[in-house]
């Protein structure tokens, strides 16, 4: 049975909304300058990459900042939809995404050899 969206549901989402587009906006101005690479990373020119280019400290952490720019995305743009599709159908919808990266609650196992 769908439940009625509320007032405060409302503002709860579009708050939820709004933080998330600060910091997506935040994490475009600070990466946008470098065009998304802070750190050099070797170009290809059509060459193979080493597995040093992959696993290399800057390609690593140019990756990761992609994919925390990425997940901000994904967390902005839920509330978001979420927001324009309860104020259509007046009907609240659940979380479409939990922030996986930064609150993952299951355990990581570290084999140490």
């Amino acid at each position: 049975m769908p439940v009625a969206a509320t007032l405060p549901y409302f503002i709860e989402t579009a708050h939820a909304f709004l933080i998330g587009f600060l910091k997506m906006s935040l994490l475009f101005s600070l990466l946008s300058p470098f065009h998304f690479r802070i750190f050099a990373t070797p170009s290809n020119n059509g060459e193979v990459w080493k597995i040093n280019d992959y696993v290399g400290i800057g390609n690593l952490i140019n990756n990761f900042l992609v994919a925390v720019l990425f997940q901000q995305a994904l967390a902005t743009f839920g509330p978001g939809l979420s927001l324009i599709a309860s104020s259509l159908t007046g009907i609240r919808y659940r979380e479409l995404m939990m922030n996986p990266m930064f609150t993952a609650t299951s355990p990581v196992r570290l084999i140490l050899i």
